[in-house]
C-alpha cells in the first residue's frame, strides 16, 4: 500500500489558503500580504501571528481563526485547489500497476473532501481514504491508517511536510518529502526522510520506492 497526503503533494493549494486568507484581513479592513509573500512565509513555517502582524492585525487572531475553521473547507474554497502538475498520471500508473492507494489527510469535513475527490475524479483511484485532525506530529495520521487497514504492509509514505515524514516513521516505512507543498527542500532535508523528491511526477519517474518494479 502506497499512503499520499492530499494538499500539497496531490492538490495545490496556494489559492485557496491565500483567498480564504484575504478575504478575512480585508473584511478586517487590513491590508493583505501580495500571494508570493504570503506563501513564502507559510513555507517558512511563520506563524499566523507574525503573518497577521505584517498587515498590522494583531489583534484580529481569534477573529481570523474562527472565520479560517469556517471558510477554508467551504465548497467556494475548495474550487480554487488545482492538481499538481503531473500528479493525476502518477497516481493512474501506480494504481494501474497494480499498487493500492490509500489517501490520509488532515481534513476536519469528510463530506467535503469525498465531494471534492469525485469532482477532480480522483476517488475511485483510492482503496482508503481517512481523514484525520489536525496535528504537528505524525501519531494521529499512523494511528488513523492502522485503525482502518490494520498492519497492512505500507509500501511508503508521500507528503510534503514533517507530520507525513513523522507518520512515516512510526509505521517503519520509508517516506518520500515533496518540496511542491507546504515546506521548503531545506527544511525537508533536515527531517531526514528517505527521499526528497521535487514532486509526484519526480517519484514516478525516479521510482525511489520501487513502486512499479515490486510484485504485487
Amino acid at each position: 500500500m502506497l499512503v499520499l497526503d492530499f494538499d500539497g503533494p496531490i492538490l495545490d493549494g496556494r489559492h485557496r489558503h491565500y483567498a480564504c486568507y484575504r478575504r478575512l484581513l480585508e473584511e478586517a479592513g487590513a491590508p493583505p500580504l501580495p500571494l508570493d509573500r504570503y506563501w513564502a512565509l507559510k513555507r517558512e513555517r511563520v506563524d499566523r501571528r507574525r503573518l497577521l502582524a505584517e498587515s498590522g492585525a494583531t489583534d484580529f487572531y481569534d477573529r481570523f481563526l474562527e472565520g479560517w475553521l469556517a471558510r477554508i473547507e467551504s465548497p467556494e474554497m475548495l474550487a480554487l485547489d488545482r492538481l499538481q502538475p503531473g500528479a493525476l498520471e502518477a497516481l493512474r500508473a501506480w494504481k494501474g500497476a497494480g499498487l493500492s492507494l490509500a489517501l490520509v489527510t488532515a481534513r476536519r469535513d469528510e463530506a467535503a473532501l469525498l465531494a471534492q475527490l469525485e469532482t477532480l475524479a480522483l476517488r475511485s483511484l483510492f482503496s482508503e481514504i481517512v481523514p484525520t485532525p489536525f496535528a504537528e506530529t505524525g501519531e494521529a495520521k499512523a494511528l488513523a491508517l492502522t485503525a482502518r487497514v490494520g498492519q497492512a504492509r505500507c509500501d511508503g509514505w508521500i507528503g510534503d511536510t514533517e507530520v507525513d515524514v513523522d507518520a512515516a516513521r512510526r509505521l517503519g516505512a520509508p517516506s518520500v518529502a515533496v518540496t511542491c507543498g507546504l515546506r521548503t527542500r531545506e527544511y525537508l532535508q533536515s527531517l531526514r526522510p528517505t527521499f526528497v523528491c521535487d514532486d509526484l511526477r519526480a517519484v514516478l519517474a525516479d521510482d525511489p520506492l520501487r513502486l512499479l518494479a515490486a510484485p504485487r
